[in-house]
């Protein structure tokens, strides 16, 4: 059951859009606010709030806040059903996760690392708090790593008279600031791009020199917020921590 599923989100005015925005960020507090507060949030006037209240089929706004504490009460039973424990979480974990030949990817990976001046670990988002941790990790062994979020700024430590090893993590392979990231460097030479992805076929492994792939489901909130679990990416980049350490 999606919030307001008959309401094509495209088809909303910018006012519409600006009160569905709202509603959906503050689905907790809607049963419990009054006409004139989803207003002052939306930044609208009380007249547009009755009025997209109507065109989404209720006859009134107390209605809609009956509907939306259905809604509520629904997807709460369908987290408790779904809530996974500590035990659900290590058996998801199970090998099928990964590419048949994901120790022999890591263990190359490892041994690029080992030869090389510098390996920079590029990410965005949660991917990006993964890249900085494991690259302070290598640090701590004494390899001389670093991370990224900024794609940009770190174009002027690569050189190409010296071994450099670009990691790169992307769930879905497909972001853009590193697909601009590799056209910019697919040039320079003595550097090898390595890629950790869900999406052994997106275009960032494409124009990668090694894919480590793995499998989990994708999910986002409102398209742009990636809540996709990054379990299966933690366990590779400390498989990779071990192979270097040992």
């Amino acid at each position: 059951m999606a919030f307001l599923e008959h309401i094509y989100s495209n088809k909303l005015s910018d006012v519409e859009r600006e009160i569905y925005n709202f509603l959906l960020d503050n689905i907790e507090k809607v049963p419990y606010m009054r006409v004139r507060d989803i207003a002052v949030g939306a930044h609208v006037s009380p007249t547009s709030v009755f009025r997209f209240i109507q065109n989404a089929n209720f006859d009134s706004f107390t209605e809609f806040k009956f509907y939306v504490k259905n809604y509520l009460k629904q997807k709460r039973q369908e987290a408790s059903s779904r809530r996974l424990g500590i035990e659900e979480h290590i058996l998801s974990l199970s090998k099928n996760k990964f590419s048949p030949d994901i120790d022999e990817d890591i263990e190359n990976l490892a041994d690029k690392i080992s030869q090389a001046r510098l390996t920079i670990f590029v990410g965005l988002g949660s991917s990006g708090s993964l890249a900085d941790y494991i690259s302070r990790r290598l640090s701590n062994l004494g390899y001389r790593c670093i991370s990224f979020q900024d794609t940009y700024s770190m174009l002027s430590l690569i050189r190409g008279d010296e071994n450099t090893v670009i990691v790169l993590l992307s769930i879905s392979g497909e972001t853009r600031e590193l697909l601009e990231l590799l056209e910019n460097i697919t040039m320079i030479p003595n550097l090898y791009k390595a890629c950790v992805t869900q999406n052994r076929g997106s275009s960032v492994a494409s124009k990668s020199d090694a894919i480590i792939s793995y499998s989990t489901d994708e999910e986002r909130r409102r398209v742009y917020f990636d809540l996709s679990s990054q379990l299966p990416v933690m366990l590779i980049l400390e498989t990779l921590f071990d192979y270097l350490y040992k």
